[in-house]
């Protein structure tokens, strides 16, 4: 094994009550695993990519993060562009979109073990306006319901489909105007979602083909159903078909440019925000962070 040195980053307070993973157990499967690794708790939201950079001015070269997409993205984005550094996930958040689509462990130990081996993946990531998401990041509906469920009490599937319930009825599907490197097309649309990885979180999927390492975007417009198709429909968004309906168009792609109106709301990674200019740019670069893999 390659001499390195491991920090494993935790967010204390991510995901659901029963999948909290504490310091103590870490340490205890450290210990009980002759594994030397230094240990730092996030306490604020944006400080994962602050305890990164200062572990990297330290000399730290692998490192893994405890938590969801969210605390996921902190950490990494401060990675990307330096191969000589690494990255394990041990998933605790509600989604976990990429360690999902890259099959980790829910197992703490299993996921730890991976975390600790030495194989890894070149990894694809995407800009949304100049900020780096690493599964998922989207403008429209899911984002508005991403700013609902951020407010909420409690994570899980539960809350999560009772945030999609309140904003459905009433949402208004916006219009958009997208280039593309061949092609300009308008469109409204409930939603236009940007995928890296073949998961939209919670183990449903906008586009089950999605790839890490193809140096492409699935850009996925998905138009408004009345109701009663939501209803019919819905399930295919858990069995991995919802891109063989007529309300999903999957884009496969590089760079994009979306202009849209004011108010919109858009989230990276699942982190929700008030968009502040009418227009969106997507961006990729391919094979730009080291994730340890199965």
């Amino acid at each position: 094994m390659s001499e390195r040195k491991s920090m494993i980053i935790i967010n204390p307070v991510a995901g659901t009550r029963n999948r909290k993973l504490s310091g103590e157990q870490i340490r205890s499967w450290l210990d009980a695993n002759h594994i030397k690794c230094e240990m730092a708790f996030t306490q604020y939201r944006g400080h994962g990519a602050k305890l990164a950079n200062e572990a990297i001015g330290a000399g730290y070269t692998h490192f893994m993060v405890v938590g969801g997409d969210g605390t996921l993205n902190e950490v990494a984005r401060v990675l990307i562009g330096k191969p000589e550094l690494s990255l394990g996930i041990v998933p605790r958040g509600s989604g976990n979109g990429l360690a999902r689509h890259l099959k980790l462990p829910s197992n703490p130990q299993m996921a730890l073990r991976i975390a600790f081996g030495e194989k890894t993946m070149a990894m694809d990531v995407g800009f949304l306006n100049d900020q780096p998401f690493f599964s998922v990041a989207g403008i429209g509906f899911d984002a508005k319901v991403a700013h609902t469920f951020a407010g909420m009490r409690g994570r899980g599937l539960k809350n999560y489909i009772r945030a999609v319930l309140k904003n459905f009825p009433s949402y208004k599907p916006g219009e958009y105007k997208i280039k593309l490197q061949e092609q300009t097309m308008s469109t409204k649309a409930l939603m236009i979602s940007f995928a890296n990885s073949n998961q939209f979180g919670n183990n449903t999927s906008l586009s089950p083909n999605a790839s890490l390492n193809d140096g492409l975007i699935d850009l996925c417009i998905m138009k408004k159903p009345d109701i009663v198709s939501a209803i019919a429909v819905s399930p295919l968004l858990f069995i991995k078909k919802l891109d063989r309906t007529k309300y999903l168009k999957i884009i496969r792609t590089s760079e994009a440019t979306i202009e849209l109106s004011l108010p919109a709301w858009a989230h990276i990674d699942g982190d929700p925000f008030a968009l502040d200019r009418h227009v969106v740019v997507l961006k990729t670069m391919p094979g730009a962070i080291q994730i340890h893999i199965k």
